[in-house]
């Protein structure tokens, strides 16, 4: 028995020493990595201040008082330029402005530069009133007031630039102002129904990384207000943090809180389910997990994180891009790549002109046409259904004698009496409802 056990024992150790010096090379390699994207950083900046010139004065020119009124009300998307009186500091960096406004009153801003697009703009306003949106049940969520006003109380800004060398030449001017700024490039947001979105990757001949508006604007979140007004969920994310990192399960390099809830937060709402890396791991080799069902099981902290803090569905309003054609959807279809991400939305409005569909999911959703020609599918749950302008339809699962319909004012009810179908559905500006056997005009 002596004469066995030395060598077991001495393969154990081996074994285990081989594992140990794995850890250390991989360890070793993922600062290597860090520390190399840190110093390519650092040279785009240094590049990015020679190569781009904004014609700005040497001294910072903003006007606080002015920056706080500016008024986007007067806008239907809540996009504005810049008025001249705030100062020529903005002016010649960005050329349009949106904001969102905290309890408080007190403004939290936006800047963008030409290249970004009006919707881009929006939905990057529209992420950011997600995350300060009050998730009600959750630990650290329930109640988003004091962070929203801790925002706006130390002026957080989010400055969106055409490109990354753009905003890299962009935060050495406004480094001395007291804007607290995080950035988001045109290059990696893409707007719901946009190329982009759809295939997951650039039109040819464009340039697109990939989607971290959500990233980016969370990071706004958590650096200027979060870890101030909610430092006990802060601590938990940087312990968790550290135990996935000695677990060998996230590689960032170095300590990252702000990187690695978001982490949880893109896999958790599908960012990431369709494998880009064809490898099955995410952000690089950071983490070895791509789809929600891979991070409940292999890292719970994270997962329970991320239902901590945030509603489970994508609760803010999706403006589908004006070029998108045929049937949005909202239901998870496994060959359908952008459906592994839209199954979490629930308001979606389309745009402009396009004969566009929409179906939706099993959540009450909130659905709205353009000025086109749409077929609107609400699905179960209790829906929402505005047509807008043009010939609209409502569809509907089952035959017309099973629903109850009825005028109030100017909605039409459409009640299934069928449990767990269609639900109670209002609609406006609906001139069809199609149902399983038939057509029938909308009572007026």
């Amino acid at each position: 028995m002596k004469r066995i056990a030395v060598p077991v024992l001495i393969l154990a150790v081996s074994i285990l020493s081989c594992g140990t010096q794995k850890e250390k090379v991989a360890e070793k390699d993922a600062k290597a990595a860090a520390q190399a994207d840190q110093n390519d950083r650092s040279a785009k900046m240094k590049r990015a201040v020679v190569e781009v010139k904004y014609d700005v004065p040497k001294e910072i020119d903003i006007n606080y008082e002015v920056l706080d009124r500016i008024d986007t009300t007067i806008s239907p998307l809540g996009i504005v330029p810049l008025p001249q009186e705030l100062g020529k500091t903005l002016n010649g960096l960005f050329s349009k402005y949106t904001k969102h406004v905290a309890p408080n009153g007190k403004p939290i801003h936006i800047f963008a530069q030409s290249g970004v697009s009006d919707l881009q703009l929006v939905r990057a306003r529209e992420i950011l009133k997600y995350h300060l949106t009050d998730a009600p049940g959750t630990p650290y969520g329930h109640d988003k007031t004091a962070l929203a006003n801790r925002m706006a109380d130390v002026r957080a800004t989010l400055i969106y630039t055409d490109t990354e060398i753009k905003s890299f030449a962009t935060r050495p001017i406004l480094k001395g102002s007291k804007l607290r700024l995080q950035d988001l490039y045109a290059t990696e947001s893409p707007v719901e129904g946009s190329y982009e979105y759809i295939h997951n990757k650039a039109k040819p001949g464009n340039r697109f990384t990939r989607d971290a508006s959500y990233e980016e604007i969370m990071h706004l979140v958590h650096a200027k207000g979060l870890e101030d007004v909610l430092p006990a969920y802060h601590k938990e994310i940087a312990e968790a943090e550290r135990a996935a990192v000695e677990a060998g399960i996230y590689r960032y390099g170095r300590p990252a809180p702000h990187e690695y809830i978001i982490t949880g937060f893109d896999i958790y709402f599908g960012l990431w389910d369709h494998n880009p890396q064809g490898d099955g791991k995410s952000f690089g080799n950071e983490y070895p997990f791509h789809t929600k069902a891979e991070m409940k099981a292999g890292d719970p902290a994270l997962y329970d994180l991320v239902e901590k803090f945030w509603p489970k569905y994508l609760t803010y309003n999706a403006y589908i891009d004006p070029s998108f054609e045929g049937t949005f959807s909202t239901v998870l279809d496994k060959d359908t790549e952008y459906t592994h991400k839209s199954q979490y939305l629930v308001k979606i409005i389309l745009t402009e002109k396009n004969n566009s569909n929409i179906l939706g999911n099993d959540q009450d959703n909130r659905l709205t046409g353009n000025d086109g020609n749409n077929l609107i599918i609400g699905g179960r749950g209790n829906d929402l259904i505005a047509g807008g302008a043009g010939e609209d339809t409502a569809e509907f699962s089952g035959l017309s004698s099973e629903y109850e319909i009825q005028r109030a004012g100017n909605k039409i009810i459409v009640m299934d009496t069928v449990p767990g179908r269609d639900g109670r559905d209002e609609l406006t500006e609906i001139e069809v409802l199609k149902f399983k056997d038939k057509d029938v005009a909308c009572p007026r």
